[in-house]
């Protein structure tokens, strides 16, 4: 520093040590670096506060969405954020959790209905296995010929082994798909054909249900037999089917037809005799007559006269008269020849006949 003193300048030179001088550098860096590290450690506070604030409800958002993994769709509370985009997130997951629970409580709900449902499933086909086994018992094990048919096709389609057997065939698959008329004989009882007579019998149990009736038959040997048939109606699956079951009657036709017959010959016996042939009962009702007693009476055919007495065909003397030769007769069970008058053709005539006692089935008539 120059200093004026008169004409005189003068330099006033200070000498000091420069620390003296100098700033303290360590010193305000020390001050300044602490002051960082403060604003540093609070920013780090207040971003840790910060982070737990967001982190939280997240967390909360983490574990209720492990619980729904674990299916827990029960409501637990959650930590509350004023974050707004968190706070919709939380709504949300919310929503999720009660639809997720409906959805669960729903499919618990058909699982029991289900779960039901299968045990009503066993059952029935624990039943339909009994019923099968009961089927095979009536129908595949039976001893009455079974055979199932198509209506539409007039075919068979199921039989058992007794049918077979019956048809006297070797096993069911040569049975199966044949018709009626394969295995009938050409010609029905009333001279039809048996080519015209079945479809009438199928639309007849068809509309009725089931009917009963006698058919012949043929087996691949030639041999013509009888069976009365048993035809019903069934519903299956949702076919319309038909059964049938056979019984052979071919003895019995015979001894009908024999009888028939026997009957035949007896009538054109007694119709050949030159006089009065009649049978009665105990009762004196007429039991048969031969057709020249019919041509006598006021009648046309023994109908009229098949189980009338005497009291009703002839005047009360003469019924009287006949009434008592008749339980003589029986009483006794000796013939007797007798002479009184009848009635014939409107007339009084006189008749020796002969009546004798007749035994049928051990009783006299």
């Amino acid at each position: 520093h120059i200093y004026t003193l008169g004409n005189h300048s003068f330099r006033v030179l200070t000498l000091a040590p420069e620390t003296d001088f100098a700033p303290n550098w360590l010193l305000g860096g020390s001050v300044l670096a602490a002051s960082l590290a403060l604003m540093l450690f609070l920013v780090a506070v207040f971003a840790r506060q910060q982070a737990r604030r967001i982190a939280r409800p997240l967390e909360a958002l983490v574990i209720a969405s492990e619980r729904i993994a674990q299916l827990d769709f029960d409501a637990k509370p959650m930590a509350r954020s004023d974050i707004a985009e968190i706070g919709q997130l939380a709504a949300a997951h919310e929503r999720m959790r009660a639809v997720l629970q409906d959805n669960e409580q729903q499919i618990a709900r058909q699982e029991e209905t289900l779960r039901g449902q299968i045990e009503a499933l066993r059952a029935a086909e624990e039943k339909i296995r009994d019923s099968e086994a009961y089927n095979k018992v009536l129908f595949s094990d039976s001893s009455i010929p079974l055979v199932v048919l198509e209506p539409e096709t007039s075919r068979y389609i199921d039989c058992n082994e007794a049918a077979v057997r019956i048809y006297g065939l070797g096993k069911r698959s040569e049975l199966l798909g044949k018709s009626p008329v394969d295995m009938s004989a050409e010609f029905q009882y009333d001279g039809t054909l048996s080519a015209d007579g079945v479809m009438p019998k199928i639309s007849q149990a068809l509309a009725e249900g089931a009917i009963l009736f006698e058919w012949r038959h043929r087996r691949p040997d030639g041999g013509e037999w009888d069976a009365e048939v048993n035809l019903m109606a069934f519903t299956h699956a949702g076919r319309q089917l038909l059964q049938f079951s056979l019984q052979d009657i071919t003895e019995r036709k015979r001894a009908e037809n024999a009888l028939i017959e026997a009957e035949r010959y007896q009538r054109a016996l007694l119709d050949n005799f030159p006089f009065f042939v009649w049978l009665k009962d105990k009762e004196s009702r007429f039991l048969a007559l031969n057709q020249r007693m019919v041509d006598a009476s006021p009648f046309d055919s023994d109908t009229f006269l098949i189980g009338k007495n005497d009291f009703e065909l002839a005047p009360r003397e003469l019924a009287e008269r006949y009434r008592a030769d008749d339980l003589e007769v029986m009483e006794s069970g000796q013939a007797k020849r007798l002479g009184e008058y009848v009635n014939a053709g409107g007339a009084r005539l006189w008749a020796e006949p002969d009546k004798s006692p007749v035994i049928i089935a051990g009783q006299g008539v």
